[in-house]
């Protein structure tokens, strides 16, 4: 894409959305359709390609939490369920859901809990939207995974209920369709809740605020 006043014009459009429009009591339907969004911005680059156009160097920075850090002395494979989250919602700020399928030692618990609040992470922006937010059955699941499983698959774009369980990502879908059914944080959709958490880093980082205001004066 040849660098265009429509595309400043486009993303900080879409930028001005996610500020105004994604808050914490938003409805998992309005995330569902805002998904088609984050699909174009994330997966077809052109958040990127608008950082680039308007002068700024390398990529913009992102602060979000980390799995590894919750994971470190566990085994994936008894990972049932995990997910970064951080958002807040219905005014509540939650992060880092964790199911096991075995019970924790004493130990286990104490050092768990001595990690304290959430920590976060400074990314560059290639490696926030490719980064684990999700772990189901010991099954690791990235951001822009989230978000081509929600725009293709659940509505925001299309919304198609094959899945071909030949091919990794249609297997991942089938473990996103599972937690759908049966996980709730905060009576939400776990996974809209992570796409409502990707917002929020990505509302909250110093480098996208810094791009919003170029790219007004740009447009």
């Amino acid at each position: 894409m040849k660098k265009d006043n429509r595309l400043f014009s486009y993303v900080y459009e879409e930028l001005l959305y996610y500020q105004k429009e994604w808050k914490h009591d938003m409805s998992d339907a309005s995330i569902r359709r805002g998904s088609a969004s984050l699909r174009s911005l994330l997966l077809e680059n052109k958040l990127q390609l608008a950082w680039k156009y308007a002068g700024f160097e390398k990529q913009p920075k992102i602060l979000a939490p980390f799995l590894d850090e919750y994971i470190r002395n566990l085994q994936i494979g008894e990972i049932d369920f995990i997910q970064a989250g951080g958002a807040i919602s219905n005014a509540v700020q939650i992060a880092a859901v964790l199911q096991l399928s075995r019970i924790l030692s004493e130990e286990e618990r104490k050092r768990i809990y001595n990690k304290g609040p959430f920590k976060l992470k400074a990314m560059k922006f290639s490696d926030f939207v490719n980064s684990e937010c999700i772990i189901v059955k010991g099954t690791a699941i990235t951001r822009i995974e989230i978000v081509k499983y929600v725009s293709n698959k659940r509505g925001g774009a299309h919304l198609d209920s094959k899945r071909d369980q030949t091919k990794k990502l249609e297997k991942k879908y089938t473990l996103l369709d599972g937690i759908s059914k049966i996980i709730k944080v905060t009576d939400r959709d776990p996974v809209m809740f992570e796409l409502l958490s990707t917002v929020h880093y990505m509302q909250n980082s110093h480098d996208i605020h810094k791009l919003r205001k170029r790219l007004k004066k740009l447009s």
